[in-house]
């Protein structure tokens, strides 16, 4: 019986990176690296108190650190919010920059780590954003020569 994961339907639909996610799920237990997308709700980030705040801090700080002695963590950083970024589009040959679009959910921040699929959902429930936001988990492409 084939395993099934959420979103296998959408990607069934759109075709995009079916064939490299599915070939990637094929071995069971493969180490892969992985982008671990954290995802804040900006009004109750607004609404956190500093108390909590270096709470939630110090709760990364102990992922890092316990990622790093692992040997899973391949890196991460925290974005500014997204009122301090440009997006850049390409209009008629021309690059146009304009402000990014903040949405109901902001990207804070991402780590990398290497392990296989279930360890990688593991770790992204135990970011504190997931809490009040999500994180995403996705795999990234293992290009030949990058």
């Amino acid at each position: 019986m084939p395993l099934r994961h959420p979103g296998d339907e959408g990607l069934a639909r759109t075709g995009v990176g079916r064939a490299h996610t599915m070939a990637a799920r094929a071995v069971i237990g493969a180490r892969l690296r992985y982008a671990l997308l954290l995802y804040l709700d900006p009004e109750r980030a607004q609404a956190t108190t500093p108390e909590d705040a270096r709470a939630e801090l110090a709760a990364y700080a102990v992922i890092s650190d316990d990622l790093t002695a692992s040997g899973e963590l391949r890196g991460g950083e925290a974005f500014m919010p997204s009122d301090s970024a440009i997006a850049v589009r390409e209009v008629d040959g021309v690059a146009v920059t304009e402000p990014v679009e903040a949405g109901d959910l902001e990207l804070a921040g991402f780590f990398i780590v290497e392990c296989d699929e279930v360890r990688a959902q593991q770790i992204a429930a135990t970011m504190p954003v997931a809490a009040h936001g999500q994180v995403e988990v996705r795999p990234l492409l293992q290009l030949p020569g990058w």
